[in-house]
């Protein structure tokens, strides 16, 4: 009896050993600290849940608007003007910058046909002065385009817009025009830049520069975005992730980061 009592003791007395409740603490492993966003760039959707089809890729500006004053934030939908218009024409022509926060938009210089307002003037575009046109987060404007019912026809993709843009552009499913005062001759330059990767658990990513100079023009990424010098781009999928270089519109409103194959592709 009292030897069986001397075990249960025991037993009893090494319990919170045993089961790891008496052992000291351990401290919490080391968090490491991601690269810190650069101010003005906000991360990209890559990697993240996706909106539907018809909200990737619009921008809500709330810099002047929404969050409790009086009038709604702007919805700007990027895939009805990329339908208009190339990239260039806003963010070169019109100086709008690829960067959030960084276009200080006021409905002032609206009117007096800067940034909006050099289309939105009742001519090229809708009046600058069709209030929910524009602000519409949270509303619902049958005036509108209806992204489906304009895209019906256009070649699919697996993610984003669900639309290959690219191949929808080369079959003529859309024809955006490349000047505010009539089409301008862009460069289309057809150069491969093969990038080749440290640590090849995927294959290399190949960049067709003829894709994006359809609808760009240099000076959009170069320099700012990237250095146009061999070997001068630390580019990693984290900084990407982030919002810095390809990912300053992919994962935006280019086609998202988890298209992986799109990129990284042996031919």
């Amino acid at each position: 009896m009292l030897k069986r009592f001397s075990i249960s003791l025991l037993l009893f007395l090494l319990l919170p050993f045993i089961t790891g409740m008496g052992a000291k603490p351990q401290e919490a492993a080391p968090t490491i600290k991601a690269e810190e966003d650069t101010e003005g760039i906000g991360p990209a959707t890559g990697m993240q849940n996706l909106p539907p089809p018809h909200e990737y890729g619009n921008i809500t500006m709330k810099k002047h608007t929404g969050e409790g004053q009086a009038i709604r934030s702007v919805v700007f939908p990027h895939w009805w003007h990329r339908t208009q218009f190339v990239c260039k024409v806003c963010h070169s022509d019109l100086g709008f910058q690829m960067k959030k926060g960084a276009n200080d938009i006021k409905q002032a210089d609206i009117l007096e046909g800067k940034w909006c307002g050099t289309c939105h003037n009742g001519t090229t575009a809708f009046a600058a002065t069709n209030c929910d046109r524009c602000h519409s987060e949270g509303i619902e404007v049958k005036e509108n385009k209806n992204f489906y019912e304009i895209t019906k026809d256009f070649p699919t993709n697996s993610y984003g817009n669900k639309v290959d843009w690219v191949k929808a552009l080369e079959d003529g499913k859309f024809k955006p025009k490349t000047g505010l005062k009539g089409d301008e001759q862009m460069i289309n330059l057809d150069v491969v830049v093969e990038i080749f990767l440290r640590n090849p658990v995927m294959p290399d990513v190949i960049y067709p520069h003829a894709a994006h100079t359809k609808i760009l023009v240099c000076d959009n990424c170069h320099p700012n975005i990237f250095k146009p010098q061999a070997a001068s781009n630390q580019t990693t999928m984290n900084k990407i992730n982030q919002g810095h270089y390809c990912g300053v519109c992919h994962g935006k409103v280019a086609f998202p980061l988890e298209d992986c194959f799109r990129c990284h592709r042996n031919n």
